[in-house]
């Protein structure tokens, strides 16, 4: 039986006085956790939600949301918090003992969560960053604006069946010796993410499944409206649809058309007509109008 498991993680406080300098993500963590538990909107059966987790403690509950699962287990690792760019473009995900001069240590890389997802068994794993990529630079490196943050190369993979969601992908933050440069909008991803499940608006084709593509539809039509920042999303060998959660409204399926019995409709009249127009004309006209209404009977009744 297949299973829908998320993990949330929520930094926001570090010990690093630099990192600890950051903004704190603007939206209650609570509010998303309670709607990816929620059978009517994000139907996960277990949410597990660290609020400012020691990095070997993050690092072992990634590990344990993805190892170990089925092909059909659905996996949510999302991630608020911000993301660390290292000279060579290498990411790393912060946790509050991250310290800046050995990331490799004390921050969990991109890397570690690529290759558990390489390994796992689930066709289905996606991973939300809602995070503002600062970059650490020399003190003799000049900042540049509008730099691409490279999340798409940084958890590209070799698994199947992957997707990846970014509140932004250029770089809001630079780290140069012992002071933050930038000055970003909040970011608004998940407040839009939550109000699409929540209210049922991100369903754009009313089938009931909000999916991820269209949830992501969703959210960068809103964030692209009041900010300036562009959310993305990368889907790596997924040939399967993403379902992220419900529509919680009620939704009038359209019935599905029946293409066999419109081709009966249509051709047994034909059929008739020719076939009993030799004998009789009237005969053949009336039969032709029995087999209509019988076909028409049966598209309205048959699922």
């Amino acid at each position: 039986m297949s299973k829908r498991i998320a993990l949330v993680i929520d930094n926001r406080d570090f010990q690093d006085p630099l990192l600890a300098q950051l903004p704190p993500p603007p939206i209650d963590s609570q509010a998303l956790t309670s709607v990816l538990c929620e059978p009517l909107m994000g139907n996960f059966n277990t949410v597990t939600l660290l609020t400012n987790p020691p990095v070997a403690q993050l690092r072992y509950q990634i590990n344990r949301l993805l190892s170990h699962r089925n092909q059909l287990d659905v996996l949510l690792l999302y991630y608020l918090g911000p993301s660390l760019i290292d000279a060579d473009g290498r990411w790393y995900l912060a946790a509050v003992d991250t310290r800046r001069d050995s990331l490799e240590e004390s921050a969990v890389s991109a890397q570690f969560i690529s290759s558990l997802m390489d390994r796992g068994l689930s066709h289905q794993q996606i991973l939300v960053l809602d995070s503002p990529p600062c970059r650490l630079l020399a003190p003799d490196t000049p900042i540049c604006a509008n730099v691409e943050a490279g999340t798409k190369r940084a958890f590209k993979g070799n698994g199947y069946g992957r997707v990846v969601l970014t509140a932004n992908n250029t770089v809001d933050y630079f780290f140069k010796g012992e002071s933050v440069v930038g000055n970003p909008e909040p970011s608004v991803f998940t407040l839009y993410l939550v109000e699409g499940l929540r209210t049922g608006a991100a369903d754009s084709d009313n089938d009931g499944q909000i999916g991820v593509e269209e949830l992501h539809a969703y959210v960068c039509d809103k964030v692209i409206r009041h900010t300036a920042q562009k959310p993305r999303i990368w889907s790596y060998q997924a040939q399967d649809r993403f379902v992220f959660g419900r529509n919680p409204r009620e939704v009038e399926l359209q019935p599905a058309i029946k293409w066999d019995l419109i081709f009966g409709a249509i051709m047994a009249p034909i059929v008739t007509v020719f076939i009993g127009g030799i004998a009789s004309i009237s005969t053949s006209v009336g039969l032709a109008g029995l087999f209509l209404l019988m076909y028409a009977f049966l598209y309205w009744t048959l699922d």
